[in-house]
């Protein structure tokens, strides 16, 4: 297949993925496991009815801070600082402790033992995946969660059932115990507000485990810079073009992520390995809203920066602004009742390990859910068999396809 987008393969020299990120360990080579490794690997898999210290202090954090969220809410009253800063306290130490995991799932993954990786790897790897999740789903509460919408519905509904203990009283339907996972990943996927979705987080782990240490966390406008390098180097790729036969940089980033980065930066999420940014995925609350804001603000703005006329643009760039506005289209109101948010892969990166790409869209659904989307909707072209499939493996079915509508993508949705 095509090479990841920002991988080591496909990554050109010198364009942002040389250096280590600061602060970050690099996992390689065969070794032992430290004992505060195994420390931590015994108190998150201690006994079938009890938790290790560090397991009741995972899910003690994030019980708090969920319960608590609303002292750093995007239009929460700032009156409590003191209360703010023990909240980012708190939350600091749950965000060391869920690198911690990763770090240990990159350890066993590397350790001299083989026999004790194939032993241990299903459950040190579905906690990674569930503690990935967690993780970007803290980072993301300070400062963007609605912490006074009228709209919560279901999230006010996640934070009545934090302390609860069976999945039949965390879903609030009868459900058959099989269908929730046990033990502490278990614990962690059900306080998430997308956690009684069990086809998002029961997946069978890879094959070949990868020791690659990865992280999930919102999007930073200094991000911008390199995810736009990064879908032009995958479009150059997947169309065969040579850089210089566009006018502009920026044009492909502007199509593929502008829009969402520019004017729904908060339900955009990065995905990190220890070189950098290897992809994205983008969402948008409220697609109505959204694309007359586009139409307001975004197209005018790439028709100022892409003039018409003059040496800077040529039919290429003309083309792509036109289909900048096609992506806009219009989504049938039956759609958009029941699915009134969107999904954007264009930076959905193909990786060995599958399951870090499901993660990261776990955790844009978790942020959708938490703000009170009740469905979501992503557009895949029907030629596209591997996004398809991808899609239908977390939950999407089919709802439109090119036949009953002006463009040939097909539509999948899914309830949240």
């Amino acid at each position: 297949g095509q090479p990841l987008p920002g991988s080591r393969s496909g990554a050109p020299t010198g364009g942002g993925r040389t250096q280590k990120l600061p602060g970050r360990g690099v996992c390689g080579g065969k070794g032992m496991l430290s004992e505060a490794q195994v420390r931590l690997l015994v108190g998150l898999h201690y006994l079938p009815h009890e938790h290790g210290p560090s397991a009741q202090k995972l899910l003690q954090d994030l019980t708090w801070l969920k319960t608590n969220c609303h002292l750093v809410g995007a239009n929460g009253k700032k009156t409590q600082p003191q209360k703010v800063d023990e909240w980012r306290g708190r939350a600091s130490r749950f965000l060391s402790l869920c690198e911690d995991i990763a770090q240990l799932h990159c350890s066993v993954v590397g350790g001299a033992n083989r026999a004790v990786l194939y032993d241990l790897y299903p459950y040190v790897w579905d906690l990674r995946n569930t503690a990935l999740v967690a993780k970007a789903f803290i980072c993301w509460l300070d400062g963007r969660v609605m912490s006074d919408s009228s709209s919560l519905g279901s999230w006010r509904d996640c934070l009545h059932w934090c302390g609860k203990a069976t999945g039949e009283d965390l879903s609030g339907v009868d459900s058959e115990p099989w269908a929730f996972k046990g033990g502490v990943s278990g614990e962690v996927q059900m306080l998430l507000p997308i956690g009684s979705s069990s086809e998002l987080f029961t997946h069978p782990p890879p094959l070949f485990p990868t020791s690659r240490l990865y992280n999930i966390r919102p999007y930073h406008s200094k991000d911008k810079v390199e995810l736009y390098r990064m879908v032009r180097q995958l479009h150059l790729r997947t169309q065969g073009g040579q850089e210089s036969s566009m006018a502009h940089p920026d044009v492909i980033g502007d199509r593929c992520l502008g829009p969402c980065l520019a004017l729904s930066p908060e339900y955009s999420f990065i995905l990190e390995d220890e070189l950098g940014v290897c992809g994205c995925v983008l969402g948008i609350s409220d697609v109505r809203s959204f694309a007359k804001r586009c139409q307001a603000s975004w197209i005018p703005a790439m028709r100022d920066k892409y003039p018409p006329k003059g040496t800077n643009t040529h039919t290429y760039t003309q083309d792509l602004i036109r289909l900048m506005e096609e992506d806009q289209g219009e989504y049938p109101d039956s759609l958009l009742y029941h699915f009134p948010s969107q999904l954007r892969l264009d930076a959905l990166p193909e990786l060995v390990d599958v399951s870090v790409s499901r993660t990261l869209l776990t955790a844009l659904l978790t942020a959708l859910k938490a703000n009170g989307s009740q469905g979501v909707f992503c557009e895949v072209q029907p030629t596209d068999h591997q996004r398809l499939e991808f899609l239908t493996k977390l939950g999407f079915l089919e709802i439109l396809r090119g036949e009953a509508r002006s463009r040939e993508g097909v539509v999948l949705g899914r309830l949240l």
